[in-house]
C-alpha cells in the first residue's frame, strides 16, 4: 500500500483552496473536472468523480465479462480493467484537447 502524501494549503477569499499540482498531475484532474466532498468524522475527503465513475464502470464491466467464460477480458484483474478503462478516458481527452485548440485557432 502505498504510504499517504500530504500538503498544506490556506483557504483563500471565497474559501477557495488550490489543488497541488503535483496531486492534479498524479489523479489526471483537469480544468472544468468534477470533485465529489465527503465529510467523515476524520474530516473532508476531497476526490475526483470521476474516480468513482471508473470504479462503477469496472464492477459493471467485471460483472458482464465473467458471464462471459471464453472473452479475453474476463481473465483480467479489476486493476487490469482499470488501466485500460484509463487509457481509454486519456485519449479521450487528448482528442477533445486537440480539437478545442483546432476551435480556438480558427
Amino acid at each position: 500500500m502505498s504510504e499517504a502524501k500530504t500538503s498544506i494549503r490556506k483557504i483563500s477569499r471565497g474559501f477557495q483552496v488550490t489543488i497541488p499540482q503535483e496531486f492534479r498531475k498524479e489523479l489526471g484532474l483537469n480544468i472544468g473536472d468534477m470533485v465529489e466532498f465527503e465529510k467523515s468524522e476524520n474530516g473532508l475527503t476531497v476526490r475526483p468523480l470521476e474516480i468513482m465513475k471508473r470504479i462503477e464502470i469496472v464492477k459493471s464491466l467485471k460483472k458482464v465479462l465473467s458471464d462471459q467464460q471464453d472473452n479475453v477480458f474476463s481473465k483480467l484483474s479489476e486493476d487490469e480493467i482499470m488501466d485500460l478503462v484509463n487509457k481509454e478516458i486519456n485519449q479521450y481527452r487528448k482528442e477533445k484537447q486537440i480539437l478545442t485548440k483546432k476551435n480556438l485557432a480558427v
